[in-house]
């Protein structure tokens, strides 16, 4: 395998959080008259919740060795920037709801990711990496 080779199929290692980032910052940057009625009562709440979680399976997908709370923490940086950055879109506010929702659906992800790595025989690494293997 020649170097070009891997370093072409290192560029796209990342995908899946890249696609992921955008499509939270797209659909949450989104200015409010742009936002389309679906008429479902809790559907930003869905949308939230779903983006989030998306996002945080991507990302816990992409960096394995990471701790799952290490994703939870970033998920809860992006939910509060993006809530703070919605203050200056057009129609947009600043809602703590938003952020609990999000979080909600990050940390519905990371159990799924959690209870995926487990029945594969893996470490959840909720807390970090497995040290049981080293004396």
């Amino acid at each position: 395998m020649t170097s070009e080779t891997v370093h072409k199929r290192h560029a796209w290692r990342y995908w899946p959080t890249v696609l992921a980032t955008i499509l939270v910052l797209g659909a949450l940057f989104m200015p409010g008259p742009a936002v389309p009625d679906v008429g479902v009562p809790a559907a930003g709440v869905a949308v939230h919740f779903g983006l989030f979680a998306l996002w945080s399976a991507a990302v816990a997908w992409d960096f394995p060795r990471r701790a799952l709370w290490q994703v939870a923490l970033a998920a809860l940086a992006l939910a509060a920037a993006t809530e703070l950055g919605q203050t200056l879109a057009v129609e947009r506010s600043f809602s703590v709801f938003d952020i609990i929702t999000d979080l909600a659906g990050a940390l519905f992800a990371l159990l799924l990711v959690a209870l995926f790595r487990g029945r594969r025989g893996a470490t959840a690494h909720w807390w970090g990496a497995d040290q049981s293997h080293k004396q």
